[in-house]
């Protein structure tokens, strides 16, 4: 249904603009669950922008790179929320969207620089 889904996370930008961060990335995910990488990219390249201004997107952009399976550069970005004291830093024990690489030594060194083991 990730059509139907693409059009709820769309209903969603149009009620709340396009600053629904976390919104940008779902539809990131989806276009990946979807095959259509490329689209999934362009999110990706929009959120790397929009850190050039501040916004508190690097962990968005580690959880799509991921997403994408390029594990380097998503643990790259993740130390890079991690020193820019992402908000979204506060997910990174739960969120099951980052299941794929916790039994990496990388994303347990990083839960013990937040000091969560």
């Amino acid at each position: 249904m990730y059509e139907e889904a693409l059009a709820e996370f769309n209903k969603e930008k149009e009620l709340f603009g396009s600053g629904v961060l976390d919104t940008e990335f779902f539809i990131g995910i989806t276009y990946i669950k979807m095959g259509k990488r490329e689209e999934a990219k362009q999110i990706q390249y929009d959120l790397i922008e929009r850190s050039k201004k501040g916004h508190d997107v690097l962990y968005f952009i580690a959880n799509l790179y991921f997403a994408l399976g390029d594990n380097d550069l998503g643990f790259e970005w993740l130390n890079k929320a991690y020193e820019e004291q992402d908000s979204w830093l506060s997910y990174l024990k739960i969120d099951p969207s980052l299941d794929e690489v916790r039994s990496d030594s990388r994303f347990k060194a990083l839960l013990n620089r937040v000091g969560w083991e």
